[in-house]
Protein backbone atom coordinates (compact mmCIF):
# COMPACT_ATOMS: atom_id res chain seq x y z
CA UNK A 1 0.00 0.00 0.00
CA UNK A 2 0.92 3.70 -0.84
CA UNK A 3 2.13 6.47 2.05
CA UNK A 4 1.79 5.37 5.68
CA UNK A 5 -0.17 3.51 7.16
CA UNK A 6 -3.00 4.21 9.69
CA UNK A 7 -1.06 3.51 12.19
CA UNK A 8 1.73 4.97 11.26
CA UNK A 9 -0.14 8.31 10.62
CA UNK A 10 -1.65 8.12 14.56
CA UNK A 11 1.81 7.73 16.06
CA UNK A 12 3.12 11.03 13.99
CA UNK A 13 -0.02 12.97 14.63
CA UNK A 14 -0.05 11.66 18.43
CA UNK A 15 3.91 13.02 18.21
CA UNK A 16 3.20 16.22 16.95
CA UNK A 17 0.37 16.98 19.35
CA UNK A 18 2.55 16.63 21.59
CA UNK A 19 4.71 18.59 20.43
CA UNK A 20 2.68 21.86 19.95
CA UNK A 21 1.46 21.25 23.66
CA UNK A 22 4.99 21.13 24.79
CA UNK A 23 5.95 24.30 22.89
CA UNK A 24 2.78 26.03 24.26
CA UNK A 25 3.57 25.20 28.08
CA UNK A 26 7.24 26.90 27.32
CA UNK A 27 5.52 29.76 25.56
CA UNK A 28 3.05 29.85 28.43
CA UNK A 29 6.13 29.43 30.95
CA UNK A 30 8.30 32.36 29.67
CA UNK A 31 4.93 34.82 29.17
CA UNK A 32 3.86 34.59 32.57
CA UNK A 33 4.60 37.17 34.97
CA UNK A 34 7.38 36.12 37.22
CA UNK A 35 6.16 36.42 40.87
CA UNK A 36 7.28 38.40 43.66
CA UNK A 37 9.24 36.43 46.50
CA UNK A 38 6.26 36.42 49.11
CA UNK A 39 3.99 35.00 46.13
CA UNK A 40 7.20 32.12 44.98
CA UNK A 41 7.58 31.22 48.70
CA UNK A 42 3.70 30.90 49.20
CA UNK A 43 3.58 28.75 45.78
CA UNK A 44 6.60 26.72 46.98
CA UNK A 45 4.56 25.54 50.01
CA UNK A 46 1.29 25.34 48.46
CA UNK A 47 0.36 21.48 47.88
CA UNK A 48 -2.66 21.79 45.40
CA UNK A 49 -1.86 24.43 42.82
CA UNK A 50 -3.74 25.82 39.41
CA UNK A 51 -2.22 25.71 36.10
CA UNK A 52 -1.68 29.10 36.25
CA UNK A 53 -0.10 28.54 39.69
CA UNK A 54 2.12 26.23 38.41
CA UNK A 55 3.26 28.13 35.78
CA UNK A 56 4.06 31.22 38.11
CA UNK A 57 6.61 28.83 40.36
CA UNK A 58 7.89 27.30 37.25
CA UNK A 59 8.58 30.69 35.97
CA UNK A 60 9.43 31.98 39.19
CA UNK A 61 11.93 28.99 39.82
CA UNK A 62 13.82 29.88 36.65
CA UNK A 63 14.10 33.55 37.10
CA UNK A 64 15.85 32.64 40.46
CA UNK A 65 17.86 29.74 38.77
CA UNK A 66 19.52 31.43 36.36
CA UNK A 67 19.13 35.10 37.57
CA UNK A 68 17.31 36.46 34.80
CA UNK A 69 13.78 38.58 34.01
CA UNK A 70 14.08 36.96 30.40
CA UNK A 71 13.18 33.24 30.90
CA UNK A 72 12.82 32.48 27.33
CA UNK A 73 11.04 29.58 25.81
CA UNK A 74 14.30 28.06 25.00
CA UNK A 75 15.67 28.39 28.49
CA UNK A 76 12.27 26.22 30.25
CA UNK A 77 13.25 23.59 27.04
CA UNK A 78 16.81 23.69 28.06
CA UNK A 79 16.01 23.38 31.83
CA UNK A 80 13.88 19.96 31.14
CA UNK A 81 17.20 18.99 29.72
CA UNK A 82 19.46 19.26 32.21
CA UNK A 83 21.03 22.58 31.57
CA UNK A 84 21.52 23.81 34.78
CA UNK A 85 23.16 21.04 36.22
CA UNK A 86 25.82 21.16 33.49
CA UNK A 87 26.44 24.85 33.95
CA UNK A 88 26.57 24.67 37.83
CA UNK A 89 29.68 22.32 37.07
CA UNK A 90 31.23 24.23 34.58
CA UNK A 91 31.25 27.64 36.39
CA UNK A 92 32.53 26.07 39.82
CA UNK A 93 35.06 24.62 37.87
CA UNK A 94 36.31 27.50 35.92
CA UNK A 95 35.21 31.00 36.51
CA UNK A 96 33.33 30.40 40.27
CA UNK A 97 36.00 27.41 41.50
CA UNK A 98 36.73 29.98 44.21
CA UNK A 99 33.12 29.80 45.90
CA UNK A 100 32.84 26.01 45.58
CA UNK A 101 33.74 25.31 49.15
CA UNK A 102 31.11 27.98 50.46
CA UNK A 103 28.60 26.49 47.73
CA UNK A 104 28.86 22.96 49.50
CA UNK A 105 28.96 23.97 52.79
CA UNK A 106 25.47 25.93 52.19
CA UNK A 107 24.24 22.84 50.37
CA UNK A 108 25.28 20.99 53.42
CA UNK A 109 23.74 23.36 55.85
CA UNK A 110 20.09 23.29 54.30
CA UNK A 111 20.31 19.51 53.89
CA UNK A 112 20.30 19.60 58.08
CA UNK A 113 17.78 22.62 58.34
CA UNK A 114 15.48 20.92 56.26
CA UNK A 115 15.64 17.45 57.86
CA UNK A 116 16.42 16.51 61.69
CA UNK A 117 19.88 17.95 61.74
CA UNK A 118 21.13 14.78 60.42
CA UNK A 119 21.83 13.66 56.98
CA UNK A 120 21.65 10.96 54.99
CA UNK A 121 25.02 9.95 53.00
CA UNK A 122 23.72 9.91 49.54
CA UNK A 123 21.92 13.11 49.83
CA UNK A 124 25.30 14.58 50.99
CA UNK A 125 26.96 12.93 47.46
CA UNK A 126 23.82 14.34 45.13
CA UNK A 127 24.97 17.61 46.68
CA UNK A 128 28.04 17.93 46.84
CA UNK A 129 30.36 19.45 44.18
CA UNK A 130 33.95 19.28 45.20
CA UNK A 131 34.96 15.56 44.16
CA UNK A 132 33.65 15.82 41.33
CA UNK A 133 35.30 18.84 40.64
CA UNK A 134 38.78 17.48 42.09
CA UNK A 135 38.39 14.87 39.54
CA UNK A 136 37.95 17.00 36.25
CA UNK A 137 40.73 19.27 37.40
CA UNK A 138 42.90 15.95 37.97
CA UNK A 139 41.74 15.37 34.18
CA UNK A 140 42.50 18.92 33.21
CA UNK A 141 38.93 19.00 31.86
CA UNK A 142 39.56 22.43 31.67
CA UNK A 143 42.13 22.33 28.10
CA UNK A 144 38.68 21.17 26.14
CA UNK A 145 37.65 24.55 26.67
CA UNK A 146 39.97 26.43 25.08
CA UNK A 147 37.79 26.54 21.29
CA UNK A 148 41.70 27.06 19.62
CA UNK A 149 43.84 24.24 20.57
CA UNK A 150 43.79 20.97 19.04
CA UNK A 151 43.25 17.24 20.17
CA UNK A 152 43.77 13.75 18.76
CA UNK A 153 42.94 10.33 20.14
CA UNK A 154 46.76 9.22 19.43
CA UNK A 155 47.87 12.57 21.56
CA UNK A 156 45.67 11.85 24.54
CA UNK A 157 46.20 8.06 24.48
CA UNK A 158 49.25 7.70 26.73
CA UNK A 159 47.16 9.54 29.41
CA UNK A 160 44.11 7.64 28.45
CA UNK A 161 45.91 4.22 29.25
CA UNK A 162 47.42 5.07 32.17
CA UNK A 163 43.32 6.24 33.47
CA UNK A 164 42.09 3.33 32.33
CA UNK A 165 42.62 1.08 35.03
CA UNK A 166 40.26 -0.81 37.35
CA UNK A 167 40.45 1.86 40.04
CA UNK A 168 40.22 4.90 38.47
CA UNK A 169 37.70 3.38 36.49
CA UNK A 170 35.90 2.48 40.16
CA UNK A 171 36.15 5.88 40.71
CA UNK A 172 34.93 7.96 37.51
CA UNK A 173 32.15 6.06 37.76
CA UNK A 174 31.08 6.22 41.34
CA UNK A 175 32.35 10.09 41.41
CA UNK A 176 30.93 11.57 37.56
CA UNK A 177 28.84 8.40 36.84
CA UNK A 178 31.16 8.01 33.53
CA UNK A 179 31.82 4.64 32.73
CA UNK A 180 35.08 3.43 30.94
CA UNK A 181 34.35 1.23 27.78
CA UNK A 182 37.22 -1.27 26.23
CA UNK A 183 35.64 0.14 23.13
CA UNK A 184 37.00 3.87 24.13
CA UNK A 185 38.98 5.58 22.26
CA UNK A 186 40.56 8.27 23.52
CA UNK A 187 38.49 10.74 21.91
CA UNK A 188 35.23 9.26 22.41
CA UNK A 189 36.19 8.67 26.28
CA UNK A 190 36.48 12.70 26.24
CA UNK A 191 33.35 13.23 24.48
CA UNK A 192 31.02 11.64 26.32
CA UNK A 193 32.23 12.59 29.34
CA UNK A 194 32.03 16.69 28.04
CA UNK A 195 28.60 15.92 26.31
CA UNK A 196 27.20 14.38 29.61
CA UNK A 197 29.04 16.30 32.56
CA UNK A 198 28.92 19.77 30.33
CA UNK A 199 26.82 19.42 27.55
CA UNK A 200 29.38 20.46 25.02
CA UNK A 201 31.86 18.69 22.20
CA UNK A 202 35.18 18.51 20.55
CA UNK A 203 34.41 19.36 17.15
CA UNK A 204 36.25 17.52 14.28
CA UNK A 205 38.50 19.62 12.29
CA UNK A 206 40.07 18.07 9.36
CA UNK A 207 42.12 14.78 8.94
CA UNK A 208 46.07 14.94 9.37
CA UNK A 209 48.68 12.74 8.34
CA UNK A 210 50.78 11.69 11.81
CA UNK A 211 53.69 9.24 12.32
CA UNK A 212 52.56 8.07 8.74
CA UNK A 213 48.92 7.39 9.51
CA UNK A 214 46.11 9.39 8.70
CA UNK A 215 44.44 10.78 12.15
CA UNK A 216 41.34 12.90 12.88
CA UNK A 217 41.77 16.18 14.50
CA UNK A 218 39.58 18.11 16.76
CA UNK A 219 39.08 21.84 18.31
CA UNK A 220 38.19 22.59 21.57
CA UNK A 221 34.34 23.06 22.92
CA UNK A 222 32.80 25.91 21.88
CA UNK A 223 31.63 27.06 25.07
CA UNK A 224 28.98 29.91 24.17
CA UNK A 225 27.25 27.76 22.00
CA UNK A 226 24.30 27.69 24.28
CA UNK A 227 24.67 31.08 25.15
CA UNK A 228 25.99 29.70 28.74
CA UNK A 229 28.41 32.89 29.29
CA UNK A 230 26.13 35.57 30.23
CA UNK A 231 24.69 33.13 32.81
CA UNK A 232 27.98 32.25 33.66
CA UNK A 233 28.66 35.34 34.74
CA UNK A 234 25.79 36.24 36.31
CA UNK A 235 26.59 33.28 38.46
CA UNK A 236 29.97 35.43 39.48
CA UNK A 237 28.32 38.55 39.98
CA UNK A 238 25.84 36.77 42.50
CA UNK A 239 28.83 35.66 44.29
CA UNK A 240 30.85 38.39 44.06
CA UNK A 241 28.42 40.49 45.51
CA UNK A 242 27.51 37.77 48.54
CA UNK A 243 31.13 37.98 49.17
CA UNK A 244 31.36 41.63 49.15
CA UNK A 245 28.50 42.04 51.87
CA UNK A 246 30.50 39.29 54.07
CA UNK A 247 33.34 41.19 54.50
Amino acid sequence: MDGDAPDDLTKIEIKSSKVEIYNKYCNDVSDTPNPSNATYDRLKEQRSKTEEELLSERKGDLSRRYLTEEVTPEIVKKDDEGWYAKLKLHYYLTIGNQFLIERDRQSLKKLKDDGDGTVFRPDVNKTQLAAQIAVLKWMNVERFFDQDAEFTSYQLQEEFDRMNNPKTAYELKTILGIKLSPRDTPIGFYQRLLQQMFGMNLRFDRWQTIDGKARRVYRGCNIDADERIQVLNRFLMRDEDVLLNVS
